[in-house]
């Protein structure tokens, strides 16, 4: 188990990952003092802001690749309406020539 000590209590996780994820932080294997089966750390909130800073840098450059672009769907929405306009005027014109 990872345990992180902070001065408003302490979270703890089954693997690390996890407790990155809970915490939106960054932890590395080697800031935890191993005892037993558990890894544990110590973290003021200095500290604390520091690693879930060092999370948020780590994303921020992907963060523009995973952006969704609804572009595409909007020119095609207007392209199915500007062909049905079209087909219902060419429909009425053809009826009227008729």
């Amino acid at each position: 188990m990872y345990y992180v000590i902070k001065p408003s209590g302490v979270v703890s996780a089954p693997t690390l990952k996890l407790l990155n994820r809970r915490m939106g932080a960054h932890f590395d294997e080697d800031e935890f003092k191993i005892t037993g089966k558990d890894f544990i750390v110590n973290m003021s909130d200095v500290d604390l802001d520091f690693v879930q800073d060092k999370h948020k840098m780590e994303n921020l450059c992907f963060a523009g690749f995973f952006k969704k672009d609804n572009s595409a769907k909007f020119f095609a929405l207007i392209n199915l309406i500007l062909t049905f306009i079209c087909l219902l005027r060419i429909g009425s014109l053809i009826s009227a020539l008729k």
